[in-house]
């Protein structure tokens, strides 16, 4: 049975008052459950030590949230940082992740492009568009990713948009060469 100490009957603790502040010293023989008297908007918990490793907020009392190290960050908003000091995001990255798998949710997926009242642009207006403006249509130019990243739903959904207007396109390709060799064979036949 795990042995557990409170800061009033804690033997290996010793609890001092300097001004408003609680300090507490722990030697890790067993896990500590505390408290703190309320402060401000609840209670609060600060540990730190000299390397600035550990800083932990209880309740919004500190207005900078938590922050683990020099590198994780929990706003009080519940965005969350790593490698980021005040994050914008609920999770933002400063570096590469590493993943098994990543969800991402979106909506309004591309099948529509399969409805028979869908209009797809014609490869002669396509070709027209990259010479003017060096990418797809639809698709956001490598400046503006540069500048503004891109949402991995939203890229996929491009890209399977652009995906099935190529499978209809080489569809109706097929039908054209197939048509083309049947007229062929004619032709070839009749000699």
């Amino acid at each position: 049975m795990k042995r557990v100490f409170s800061f009033l009957a804690a033997t290996f603790m010793a609890v001092s008052t300097y001004g408003q502040a609680y300090e507490f010293r722990y030697d890790g023989f067993a896990d500590v459950i505390f408290s703190c008297p309320e402060r401000g908007s609840g209670g609060r918990a600060f540990v730190h030590d000299a390397n600035n490793v550990l800083t932990l907020n209880y309740e919004g009392d500190f207005t900078n949230g938590v922050k683990i190290g020099n590198s994780f960050w929990i706003a009080n908003n519940g965005n969350t940082g790593v490698g980021i000091k005040n994050p914008q995001e609920k999770l933002a990255v400063n570096g590469n992740i590493r993943a098994r798998e990543v969800k991402v949710e979106t909506s309004n997926w591309p099948d529509y492009v399969f409805k028979p009242d869908y209009k797809i642009s014609r490869l002669s207006d396509i070709e027209n568009y990259i010479k003017e403006n060096g990418h797809l249509p639809d698709v956001p130019s490598a400046v503006d990713i540069e500048k503004d990243g891109l949402s991995l739903g939203e890229m996929n959904k491009i890209l399977l948009k652009k995906i099935e207007e190529m499978t209809l396109h080489l569809i109706e390709k097929d039908k054209i060469i197939n048509q083309v060799i049947e007229r062929l064979e004619k032709l070839e036949s009749t000699k």
